[in-house]
C-alpha cells in the first residue's frame, strides 16, 4: 500500500462508500502544538470521536434529509 499516492487511497476509500472530503491529519495539531505524532493523532481521534461532535453531525445529517425531502427508514 505504500506505493500508493494519498489521493490514490483517498480515491479508493471514496469508492468504498467513505466520505473523504475532508480528512484530518496531524499536522493540524503539530503546527499549533509542541507534542509528537503519535500525541497529535491521539488528539485529532479523540476530537472527532468526541460526543459533542457525533451528535452534531448526526442532528446535521438529520437536518439536510429533512431540507431535501429524505425520509427517515421505519426502526
Amino acid at each position: 500500500m505504500k506505493e500508493l499516492s494519498t489521493e490514490q487511497l483517498r480515491n479508493e476509500l471514496a469508492l468504498r462508500g467513505y466520505q473523504t472530503a475532508n480528512l484530518w491529519h496531524m499536522d493540524e495539531v503539530l503546527q499549533n502544538y509542541k507534542c509528537t505524532e503519535g500525541d497529535a493523532l491521539d488528539v485529532i481521534q479523540r476530537a472527532l470521536n468526541h460526543d459533542g461532535v457525533r451528535e452534531y453531525i448526526f442532528d446535521t445529517i438529520d437536518e439536510i434529509c429533512w431540507q431535501e425531502g429524505i425520509k427517515q427508514k421505519e426502526q
